[in-house]
């Protein structure tokens, strides 16, 4: 298992876009989330701190300063986006990461309130 850890940075500034009302709803994340590509030109203007508030966890075992240190992405460096939130819970759920479980659920509901989605629960 991989030594995931909550950056509680990434769930702050999170947090601070939603009530900011800097999201989107209703996209695929499949195709809406940073291509390594989008990544490499958001580090040449941004600092590596700057890159992790985009990821709800830094895996502990991956080199400081690497693409494969910040994992579960939520958003596309502007906007979080509610199909990442969404992924972020399946994932953490698939890989038993509870506490990022957790964290992905509080700001998905977070976001689904913000934006008037009503889900019946």
């Amino acid at each position: 298992m991989n030594g995931y850890v909550l950056n509680d940075r990434a769930v702050v500034n999170a947090y601070g876009l939603i009530e900011d009302k800097r999201f989107v709803v209703g996209t695929d994340w499949d195709s809406s989330h940073p291509t390594p590509a989008d990544q490499a030109a958001f580090l040449e203007a941004h600092s590596w701190d700057t890159f992790a508030l985009w990821h709800l966890a830094v895996d502990e075992g991956a080199a400081e300063e690497t693409m494969a240190r910040h994992q579960f992405a939520v958003g596309d460096f502007t906007r979080v986006h509610r199909s990442a939130l969404v992924r972020c819970v399946e994932r953490a759920r698939a890989g038993q990461h509870h506490v990022l479980e957790e964290a992905a659920q509080e700001l998905l509901h977070r976001l689904d309130t913000k934006a008037g989605i009503d889900l019946g629960k």
